[in-house]
């Protein structure tokens, strides 16, 4: 069985549905962590509805990626889209707490997953979130900690 799967998305709702029910299947299929494959579908239902609404909400045309990686107690989550700068990168760096822009999403995402890092690079957003698996998020635990950040994307 696949470690890794990655799915194409045109920026409409229907497919954030689709590419949602497809994490969904991908996930149960491989991980017993039914808490963890729930976060996922909608830590990425999330930030790919806010991809729709906010990034593409005039061109259903524009194309975003999810890829899912499973790693050994962990599965990792890169969405990917060609839309300008995210102009509410401070949410990313606060867990979406400035309620002046938002960020309820954000805010999702972050109770979700335990790692959450955005970037942009040649032109490219990356969001890349992590959850690791036997874990709740916000739960401490020895060794654990749940981070939140918009990193200099010269650095990745």
């Amino acid at each position: 069985m696949s470690r890794w799967v990655e799915f194409r998305a045109t920026a409409t709702l229907a497919a954030v549905r689709t590419v949602a029910a497809d994490v969904r299947a991908w996930c149960g299929a491989r991980i017993d962590d039914v808490d963890a494959c729930r976060d996922v579908e909608l830590a990425v239902d999330e930030a790919c509805t806010n991809i729709v609404r906010h990034a593409h909400p005039h061109d259903p045309s524009a194309i975003f990626h999810v890829r899912l990686d499973l790693a050994p107690g962990a599965l990792r989550v890169t969405i990917t889209d060609r839309a300008p700068r995210f102009a509410g990168e401070a949410s990313v760096r606060t867990g979406g707490r400035d309620a002046a822009q938002g960020g309820l999403g954000l805010r999702l995402m972050r109770q979700t997953m335990h790692d959450i890092h955005w970037a942009h690079r040649g032109g490219v957003n990356v969001l890349r979130m992590t959850r690791r698996l036997g874990v709740t998020p916000g739960v401490a635990s020895a060794g654990s900690t749940t981070s939140t950040s918009c990193p200099d994307p010269r650095g990745w």
